[in-house]
């Protein structure tokens, strides 16, 4: 079998252990953390904040150091770095302790375990694939937000909370750290081409079509690095508001509270089966029109919470929303492999990074304060499903994207 088929194996463990650990684990811990502390909701959200914000400053520095260091050294930090955070936070005795345990660790351990480290290796193994590739790596957030969380709660009701997150930083070490000791940064590395085709070897920067040579000054004039990141990063923001809000907005409309959580884990179903699906597809179709079609299904999804009424109506809903946020995914790294080719590829997803965190942060504090004022979430839909519309029309001015060219 193909050496790179192991690669997306692994970068499904690291994004599954990425996203399970830091973002789904936090609902886990954030009940045991403020009962400990006494502290209030909104000062224990601090540390999933902290991480975001973090996140997004360091990715276009660590985007720079995946195009130059190997991956595997990247990939083991931040398994590393994650087992260390739950070590450390094990021993926190006050809220903003945790807080900066997440600023300082999570973060980075979110972004060396995400999409930048995971398609960066990934784009560089597979071409005519890619997309399929992509797209199988990046189940990995799904899985590990449907199996991390269970898991932890399981040990915090066996034992307690500090010795829970001890016992899954070992756990981490011994599931994630090996697969990352295999990780080879090139096909080159082994005397093979992408996609296992025959022939010499490639080495990275014969596959870069053009583009090694890039400054961080030139992928920020060029429109494509603006016209992409402004689709994906309008995408997540529909994506962070609909989920932070879903809870509210679902037994506003009359549904249990047991109902409205599953509109949450229908998005997750929905999401792995996206990015699948997507991801297939993005090998097959004009990646620009890939992502306007996710759009397209994300206006679909607002337009039918706009409507709400029924509990149909809002899984309908949510599905359609898991379906496209999670297909963009592989639709990101294959529309940023084929822009800017695989040298400064982690650069400009670094970048990128930076660009799609304040729309990302910014949403559900621009969706709360809208229904502050009106009393009601049908004119946040409106306002989303309006600048959604307008972040498609840039694509559509950007030359035809084939993973074929």
């Amino acid at each position: 079998m193909f050496y790179g088929w192991w690669l997306v194996l692994v970068g499904l463990i690291t994004q599954g252990l990425g996203a399970g650990g830091v973002v789904y684990a936090y609902s886990v811990l954030v009940l045991p953390l403020e009962r400990e502390f006494q502290t209030t909701r909104m000062a224990m959200m601090w540390g999933v904040t902290c991480s975001s914000l973090v996140s997004g400053l360091v990715s276009p520095w660590l985007g720079s150091l995946a195009d130059r260091r190997p991956m595997r050294g990247m990939m083991a930090a931040g398994v590393l770095l994650i087992a260390t955070a739950f070590t450390v936070l094990s021993f926190t005795t006050a809220v903003w302790q945790v807080a900066l345990c997440y600023a300082l660790f999570m973060s980075f351990a979110q972004v060396l375990l995400g999409p930048l480290t995971a398609a960066t290796l990934i784009t560089r193994w597979f071409s005519r694939r890619r997309g399929l590739a992509l797209g199988l790596a990046a189940v990995g957030t799904g899985v590990g937000g449907m199996v991390v969380p269970p898991v932890l709660q399981s040990l915090i009701a066996a034992y307690e909370w500090r010795d829970a997150c001890r016992w899954f930083a070992l756990i981490v070490l011994a599931v994630a750290l090996p697969p990352t000791l295999f990780v080879v940064s090139s096909p080159a590395e082994k005397g093979l081409r992408p996609d296992g085709e025959p022939g010499p070897p490639v080495p990275v920067s014969a596959m870069a079509h053009g583009v090694a040579h890039l400054t961080t000054a030139d992928i920020l004039r060029r429109f494509d690095f603006w016209a992409i990141g402004l689709a994906v990063g309008i995408v997540f923001a529909d994506t962070g508001m609909l989920l932070s809000n879903m809870m509210p907005y679902a037994t506003g409309q009359g549904l249990a509270a047991s109902e409205a959580v599953g509109l949450i884990s229908t998005v997750a179903v929905a999401a792995v089966l996206g990015k699948l699906l997507f991801g297939a597809v993005a090998d097959r179709v004009d990646l620009r029109l890939g992502l306007a079609a996710g759009m397209a299904v994300v206006c679909l999804a607002l337009a039918l919470f706009r409507g709400g009424g029924s509990a149909g109506v809002l899984r309908a809903a949510s599905f359609a929303l898991g379906l496209a946020s999670g297909g963009i995914l592989p639709l990101w790294g294959a529309m940023l492999g084929t822009a800017f080719g695989t040298e400064v590829f982690g650069r400009v997803m670094g970048l990128m990074s930076l660009v799609i965190t304040a729309p990302v942060l910014l949403s559900p504090l621009l969706a709360g304060r809208v229904f502050d004022v009106t009393g009601a979430y049908h004119r946040v839909f409106e306002i989303f499903f309006v600048g959604t519309l307008l972040a498609t029309a840039p694509l559509l001015r950007l030359p035809a994207m084939r993973r074929s060219e």
